[in-house]
């Protein structure tokens, strides 16, 4: 098939090629490999595979990797055990049963156009045969492969997507399911919201010493001590004028201080090398902490987070750091003591246990008002009262939050806030609704919505050719991978040993 491609290259070209197809052919070949028996992977439609017919798969989904043929993969290279060339291999055999029995089988001259058609094999917007002959000596010969392998590869696209379009076809959506799909996103939704605070559930009961008690017996091994440790450090750092330059002058003062760095750590690699001994020889101060844990950094450290952290990567086996280049400038650090976690007494404990206590009494009493709230403005609504006049009742102060769209909370870019989140959470609600209670990190919301506008025609008009044909597409790919996992499922595959 390939033939008018390959008759043109050059005879020495094709002279080493072929030798070494040969060998790795000999290699690879199945038929003789099998002679000396192979492993069982399982069965496939009752017939065995074998560890053979797993490495091919394998070595042939490398080789879709490197081609980029990232939709076969999408299809083929994802399911339940998570190993993509596993489940490469077991979804192309639902895929080659399927189309035959479908009678799929694309064309030598389908294929050889494809294959001309592939980004890999392109120069200058044209087919380029220097880089087809290039990529089967380097990609397709070392593993063993000629070009029936790519061949084949590509006729598995191939059927992949005859199938993909033969069975997706049937999917039909209607306009009016789109149009309210569109209208849910870009409808704005008027809110009004309450918000319930922690604090102010803060005057809840200390707990007892009985309380404190139970609850350590009852979790003592989540109560240990903070591991903690102390370093050495040497610091290469630029004076407060030096800190303040930039461009060209701040990496020309840079330069000689990352040098001396760079030459203590080079020191430190040397077998039998000593921190302590280096640093005098060249010249740096060596500066030492005293123990401290993860959560309070030594005061030496404390403006330099990654530098603490990176102190619990160290081992006594490997007791000295890389080099840390920081704002101030570089830094090596020379772990001299490790004081292991050990279990806190109960006395020892006591303190944070009364905080998680009275923090769990907080919360109980914020969602026991919370309960009460919801049930009073589902009554209220029904009983015909406005949500303002049964949060005034209530003594809540209602706020009115800065009309939305779903759509537009997906187009934003800003920071999480409170008021973002409670619009998220609301977006589902109905109009003239009252949402659950919405939790948020200082307490939580509740939160009515007023109106939603209406669509705006014109927006819709404007874009419903191209939502149709992103909905029909979705729903098309949501089809088809819904069709597949079915066949899958019915193949009902056997791996293991055993199983064949």
């Amino acid at each position: 098939m390939f033939n008018s491609i390959r008759k043109n290259q050059q005879w020495l070209m094709a002279l080493v090629t072929i030798v070494i197809i040969v060998a790795f052919v000999f290699l690879y070949n199945q038929t003789d490999l099998e002679k000396l028996g192979s492993s069982s992977m399982g069965s496939a439609y009752g017939k065995k595979v074998t560890s053979l017919d797993f490495s091919k798969a394998s070595r042939q989904f490398e080789i879709a990797r490197e081609l980029q043929l990232f939709e076969l993969l999408q299809t083929l290279a994802v399911g339940p055990s998570r190993e993509p060339a596993e489940e490469y291999f077991w979804n192309t055999q639902v895929l080659r049963n399927q189309a035959a029995l479908l009678q799929i089988e694309p064309s030598d001259d389908a294929v050889a156009q494809r294959i001309k058609e592939l980004p890999a094999f392109q120069k200058d917007g044209q087919f380029d045969l220097a880089t087809y002959q290039q990529f089967v000596t380097v990609a397709l010969t070392p593993r063993g492969f000629t070009t029936n392998q790519l061949e084949e590869l590509i006729r598995d696209e191939l059927r992949l997507k005859t199938l993909h379009d033969l069975v997706s076809s049937a999917s039909v959506v209607p306009e009016g399911e789109v149009r309210e799909a569109f209208a849910n996103a870009y409808r704005k939704r008027h809110l009004q919201v309450v918000k319930l605070s922690s604090k102010d559930f803060e005057n809840v009961s200390a707990p007892t010493a009985d309380e404190i008690k139970a609850h350590f017996d009852k979790n003592q091994a989540q109560f240990q001590s903070d591991e903690k440790r102390a370093l050495k450090f040497v610091a290469f750092i630029l004076s407060e004028s030096e800190a303040a330059l930039t461009g060209k002058e701040r990496i020309a003062v840079l330069q000689p201080i990352s040098e001396k760095a760079d030459e203590f750590s080079q020191r430190l690699l040397k077998p039998g090398a000593n921190f302590d001994a280096i640093a005098t020889e060249l010249g740096v101060e060596i500066k030492t902490t005293a123990l401290f844990s993860s959560s309070t950094p030594p005061t030496e450290l404390a403006d330099i987070p990654q530098l603490s952290a990176a102190a619990f990567s160290l081992t006594k086996e490997s007791p000295d750091s890389d080099v840390f280049q920081t704002d101030k400038g570089f830094y090596l650090l020379h772990l001299i003591d490790v004081q292991p976690s050990v279990p806190q007494t109960l006395e020892e404990a006591s303190a944070k246990i009364s905080e998680i206590l009275r923090q769990e009494k907080i919360n109980t009493a914020l969602q026991t008002k919370a309960a009460e709230l919801g049930v009073t403005f589902a009554l209220s609504l029904q009983l015909g009262k406005s949500f303002t006049e049964t949060a005034q009742t209530a003594r809540l102060e209602v706020l009115t939050l800065p009309a939305y769209s779903p759509a537009d909370l997906q187009a934003q870019q800003s920071e999480f806030t409170v008021d973002r989140l409670i619009q998220a959470r609301a977006a589902s609600v109905a109009e003239k609704t009252v949402s659950d209670f919405i939790p948020t990190p200082d307490g939580g919301a509740f939160a009515y919505i007023e109106k939603i506008d209406p669509l705006d025609d014109a927006k819709w008009n404007s874009e419903k050719e191209a939502v149709l044909d992103r909905y029909t597409s979705s729903k098309r790919e949501v089809t088809f991978n819904e069709w597949f996992r079915a066949r899958r499922a019915a193949a009902n595959f056997k791996s293991g040993p055993q199983a064949s």
